[in-house]
């Protein structure tokens, strides 16, 4: 292996370092990076040392002022010499959000630098929504998210951006609460409809969707698809999909856990549902969305 050259170049520590942090060894992985990390030479050990050393920080407990400095030094290097890497941004807003110090407002501009540079990356997104959270900044947050829980993203960024906007609502929750009995009122959460209950945030309407209110009696399933029967002001309307995967099921409820099935809802659910026509087959509704809407107090 590179490592094993004599004597080893920092390349070599920064890429094997990168490696032990692969094979879940960071312990061995923090010296080999600190080491490569005194040639200043080559901008592109140092993005791999600040790679590794911003993962440490950020994933194990250590958090170490060296490794931090070392990791700053060499994000500060690599700025110089290529301004407009977007993932060395991303590194930096990381890295800010990774301390316990209060660097979120560093964090945030960081980030949005990074999607400035690459604005597809929907890891960018869901940084800079945990980084508006940990700001208070919910509503900002639950917008960058929606969008995200649709069917044109794959299942793992829809699962993580679902995660987020839970753990979003419930910090809301927790901080409304928390100023509620500070100023000796009953609990956000627990109060009559008006009377300061948080309002969601819907998923934003995209060209060609239609939306309906309605009451989700159940959800068919067979070889070819998913059919949900969904009462519109008295009527079963019926809306399909190729499969679960394809719809983003979004809830807005406190009290709504567990996988959707393939079963009748009793009692049904207040939902907003989205479709866009569909050509084939023919006059078909494609379901895009499902949001559960909070229960009435």
């Amino acid at each position: 292996m590179a490592i094993a050259l004599q004597p080893p170049s920092a390349r070599a520590r920064a890429l094997y370092g990168l490696l032990m942090l692969d094979e879940a060894q960071p312990d061995k992985a923090g010296p080999l990076l600190l080491e490569a990390a005194k040639d200043t030479t080559d901008w592109l050990v140092q993005y791999h040392v600040a790679t590794g050393l911003t993962r440490i920080v950020a994933t194990t407990d250590n958090r170490d002022a060296r490794s931090i400095a070392t990791a700053r030094g060499a994000l500060a290097l690599v700025h110089s010499a290529r301004p407009d890497l977007a993932n060395a941004h991303a590194l930096r807003a990381r890295l800010d959000t990774a301390e316990d110090t209060d660097t979120t407002g560093a964090a945030l501009q960081a980030i949005r630098r990074a999607r400035a540079i690459s604005p597809g990356r929907e890891d960018y997104i869901l940084l800079e929504s945990f980084i508006l959270m940990r700001r208070g900044e919910y509503v900002a947050a639950r917008r960058l998210l929606a969008p995200l829980t649709g069917p044109k993203y794959p299942p793992d960024v829809r699962e993580n951006a679902q995660a987020v906007l839970e753990q979003v609502t419930n910090l809301e929750r927790s901080a409304a609460d928390y100023v509620s009995g500070l100023e000796g009122r009953k609990p956000a959460s627990e109060r009559p409809a008006g009377q300061g209950r948080m309002v969601p945030v819907y998923r934003k309407l995209e060209p060609g969707d239609h939306r309906v209110e309605g009451l989700l009696e159940r959800i068919e399933c067979s070889t070819t698809g998913i059919v949900l029967h969904v009462s519109v002001e008295g009527t079963i309307e019926r809306f399909g999909a190729p499969s679960m995967s394809g719809v983003a099921f979004i809830s807005h409820r406190d009290d709504l856990r567990g996988d959707i099935a393939c079963v009748r809802r009793t009692p049904p659910d207040r939902v907003y549902l989205t479709w866009r026509q569909v050509e084939s087959p023919a006059s078909a509704r494609r379901v895009i969305a499902v949001e559960f809407l909070p229960n009435p107090r």
